[in-house]
């Protein structure tokens, strides 16, 4: 998934945007990953991680999710164990996709 909305510079107008947008459409898992984007660019790890896990609740298989999600574990959460976790589950559906 692209960064669509950080290269405004803005992160809390970013932040804003994303928010908004889940609003409008919830069932989109890319609103969610854009949401936990600005949410880390804005220092809120803990609300960035139930963002990025309700993107991966709707998209099981968002392999960008999984690795930003175990950026965020590893560095702004201190769990290394559920940082390689996300990096394996990532690893394997890349894996499973190049074989099919």
């Amino acid at each position: 998934m692209p960064n669509i909305l950080m290269p405004i510079g803005d992160a809390t107008e970013a932040l804003d945007s994303a928010m908004a947008s889940t609003e409008l459409e919830f069932g989109n898992p890319m609103g969610h990953y854009v949401v936990g984007q600005a949410l880390i660019a804005v220092g809120d790890h803990t609300n960035a991680q139930l963002a990025l896990e309700l993107c991966l609740q709707q998209a099981p298989g968002s392999t960008d999710a999984r690795l930003l999600l175990a950026d965020l574990f590893e560095n702004h959460l201190g769990d290394v164990q559920s940082a390689s976790a996300h990096r394996h589950a990532a690893k394997d559906i890349e894996n499973r996709s190049e074989s099919t």
